[in-house]
């Protein structure tokens, strides 16, 4: 028999069998009216039960604080929820009969805290594991509803691989390779002091104790093969914490066949080699031969040689087999790509020349002056007079623009030019300077076309005048 309402909340809120409101009424087993009923409520968080529940079951975490978040709905749609409170075991702080501002129907976001001082161990509790919600409308009307906390569970482990198979290059169609990957499980403290132990499994079903793994395994050219840990905590008589799974594959493929580059007639300090190289199979057959493809040469100086320093100079760069430089960076590499067609011979080497240009590596050091055909440094004459003398050669490519003494015994004046350059020694002073370290500066001209200043002090000079 359907519900019989005798009209609705609007019209006919209450009925009264004498000062006793009647809330409702019953055909037999079958409802025929109600009214004024008392607000309900569920569980959000965590999410449990439904409207009408007058118990929710719950499970927490050890030594955790729970935040407990639910609604109210009152189902006589005219009333209002005004308030409510929470009472609960010894070492629960009570929230007290507090107001709703503004009074609603339904009310949500309701919250209180189980603290984690209430359930430091794990297990099923049975005794101070009630909490008591109590719910009010506007009438006075209110609905007790118990939260029960039925398991307290500790928190999972974690796996984690602390060593890869990894992936492997092998040109064999037979031979085998074998490596080994490790695993470790990290159980959180709540975890271990309560008692529990860790666990492991290759396939979820059979577990094993321990909290490392190690696992050896073996694939061919072409072949791999993967390996999966499952983890889990354990304590007989309790609820057993389920954690993560982690996985580790090894995996063989064959190595790329990387095929010889010589340069000839290339002058450089240091080079870069790299794209001449083509993928074959586990038996050894090149798989693209026939194909053209483009390598890559870098022909680059190094700044710092022991204690001298280099750089590229000249006044053009070189071709390489007729290719000129796709690019350049600055004064200190040139870049070029080469064309070349993939062979079926994996012994096959490239040969590459370098041709024209004016591509060179200069000693940037600091450099001594010299007396003409001698190889003495020191620089002897008589006051009054002059001599030639010549400075170190620092290469066809630099010009000094200064060059100082630096002392009142001697000066210097030199003739502008690229390479070898003479230097005129006047003795101006009876003295001697031993170990007399010389100013200069000047530039290099380099091959991209532009020009490098540079300066600094000579290794070592000696000067000696005497009388006329």
């Amino acid at each position: 028999m359907p519900e019989i309402k005798l009209g609705s909340s609007k019209n006919m809120k209450n009925i009264n069998l004498g000062s006793k409101e009647i809330e409702e009424v019953r055909l037999g087993s079958v409802l025929v009216w109600q009214n004024n009923l008392v607000p309900q409520i569920v569980l959000t968080t965590p999410e449990n039960g439904e409207y009408g529940d007058l118990n929710f079951p719950i499970g927490v975490t050890v030594a955790s604080n729970v935040d407990i978040v639910f609604s109210v709905r009152d189902l006589d749609p005219l009333d209002t929820v005004v308030s409510y409170s929470v009472s609960g075991p010894p070492g629960f702080t009570d929230i007290p009969t507090t107001p709703i501002s503004p009074p609603a129907n339904p009310v949500e976001g309701l919250t209180f805290t189980i603290p984690n001082t209430l359930f430091p161990t794990s297990g099923e509790p049975t005794t101070n594991n009630v909490f008591t919600v109590r719910v009010t409308d506007q009438r006075n009307k209110f609905g007790e509803y118990t939260i029960t906390v039925i398991s307290v569970s500790v928190p999972p482990p974690t796996i984690t691989v602390t060593q890869q198979f990894g992936f492997y290059q092998y040109l064999s169609s037979s031979g085998n390779i074998s490596k080994v990957a490790r695993w470790a499980i990290t159980q959180p403290q709540e975890t271990i002091d309560n008692g529990y132990t860790p666990q492991y499994s290759f396939n979820n079903v059979d577990w094993f104790d321990g909290s490392t793994v190690s696992v050896s395994r073996s694939a061919s050219c072409g072949g791999s093969s993967t390996v999966i840990v499952y983890c889990r905590s354990v304590k007989p008589g309790e609820t057993t914490a389920v954690g993560n799974y982690a996985s580790s594959t090894l995996r063989i493929s064959p190595p790329p066949i990387s095929f010889p580059v010589i340069l000839n007639n290339c002058v450089y300090n240091q080079t870069r080699i790299q794209g001449f190289t083509t993928s074959q199979t586990c038996g050894g057959v090149i798989i693209s031969s026939g194909n053209l493809k483009t390598g890559e040469v870098w022909l680059e100086s190094t700044k710092y040689a022991s204690t001298s320093t280099y750089s590229y100079t000249g006044t053009s760069f070189p071709q390489l087999n007729s290719i000129a430089p796709y690019r350049l960076d600055g004064k200190f590499r040139a870049r070029y790509k080469i064309p070349f067609t993939i062979p079926s011979d994996p012994s096959t080497s490239f040969n590459f020349t370098c041709t024209g240009g004016d591509y060179r590596i200069t000693a940037t050091g600091g450099p001594d002056m010299v007396k003409a055909g001698l190889s003495t440094t020191l620089i002897r004459g008589v006051v009054g007079t002059s001599a030639p003398y010549s400075l170190n050669n620092k290469g066809s490519d630099f010009i000094y623009t200064n060059f100082a003494t630096g002392t009142p015994i001697a000066s210097v004046s030199i003739t502008s030019g690229f390479g070898n350059l003479s230097a005129q020694v006047s003795f101006d002073q009876v003295g001697e300077a031993s170990l007399w370290r010389s100013t200069y500066s000047g530039y290099y001209r380099l091959a991209n076309g532009d020009t490098q200043s540079m300066g600094g002090k000579t290794t070592r000079n000696f000067f000696r005048t005497e009388e006329p």
